[in-house]
């Protein structure tokens, strides 16, 4: 399902100029899977023509082998924590928005996230699907039991449950990944 699957974060930017009174439907980002759903609405205040330099790059959207790590980059422009806006309440679930837009430009975010929709690979026909969510502890263990009701492939290829297999490397296994599974994460991880 979608949503267990792994996620990235999508956006869309809606410019605006105050003051004025705004209303209108933010545009929502791409979804894959048939599947989105949102995280913040941010207004940030302009920033000028400054942008990070390499962006792509270092967020990951783009790799052209392996290059040094960027030099911290002074900018000219900072914007000050407390001039961001968070519109979130201010949404409709059909992504309407009501905001009186203080002077100036600004630059509202609607930000969410939908699956990768990189598929797990390599697997047999029958276990394709889409890549599970890795950094979640729940969606993980989600899939190991799955996985445990299927360890073992008979000649005629179909999958056999656990409970009819004998032998103590499989409980052996099924121990080992139960310890890993119920233990609570290292102190300062998140589940």
């Amino acid at each position: 399902r979608p949503e267990q699957s792994m996620q990235e974060v999508v956006w869309t930017e809606t410019e605006v100029a105050g003051p004025k009174h705004f209303e209108g439907v933010l545009p929502r980002p791409h979804a894959r899977a048939n599947y989105y759903r949102d995280i913040a609405v941010l207004a940030l205040p302009d920033a000028g023509s400054y942008r990070i330099p390499d962006f792509e790059r270092k967020a990951a959207f783009q790799t052209h082998g392996r290059q040094k790590p960027a030099s911290p980059s002074t900018s000219p422009i900072m914007i000050e924590p407390s001039r961001i806006s968070d519109l979130t309440a201010r949404m409709a679930d059909d992504g309407r928005i009501t905001w009186d837009v203080p002077a100036g430009k600004w630059t509202i975010l609607r930000l969410g996230h939908t699956t990768t929709g990189v598929q797990n690979a390599p697997a047999p026909a029958s276990g394709r699907g889409l890549e599970c969510d890795k950094l979640s502890r729940a969606r993980v263990k989600d899939r190991l039991a799955a996985l445990q009701a299927c360890l073992a492939l008979p000649d005629d290829g179909a999958l056999v449950p656990v409970s009819s297999r004998t032998g103590e490397g499989i409980a052996d296994l099924l121990g080992v990944l139960h310890a890993a599974l119920t233990s609570p994460p290292p102190a300062g991880e998140k589940s």
